[in-house]
């Protein structure tokens, strides 16, 4: 069965192909059409497909990356500087204990 569009005119039914209504003389614009047969060029597709591929890449990348921490020296060195300390209250932690927190990346306590 042949697809049909109602005539914004007469709201008679005609063939979605007619560009003019037989029963009003309504002419159709192109994008009247319901099924006008646009279709984006492939390369557009692709480019589409391969945009959103990247961007879902980087995403995953963004979070699965490994995390680079501090250096043993470099924890040492904010602990000696009291860095990691900025009110200078007392620490009730080791400077050892304070590079091994340091160097895994984890929250020092308070």
């Amino acid at each position: 069965m042949p697809s049909v569009k109602k005539c914004p005119d007469c709201a008679e039914r005609v063939l979605d192909e007619a560009s003019v209504c037989r029963h009003c003389g309504h002419t159709f614009a192109a994008e009247d059409s319901v099924a006008s047969g646009y279709r984006p060029p492939a390369w557009a597709v692709v480019l589409v497909v391969a945009i959103l591929t990247l961007g879902a890449g980087g995403i995953i990348y963004q979070r699965t990356r490994p995390v680079k921490h501090p250096s043993p020296e470099k924890c040492a060195q904010l602990y000696r500087d009291g860095a990691a300390n900025p009110a200078n209250q007392p620490m009730d932690i080791t400077e050892q204990q304070f590079v091994d927190t340091c160097v895994q990346g984890k929250d020092f306590p308070n």
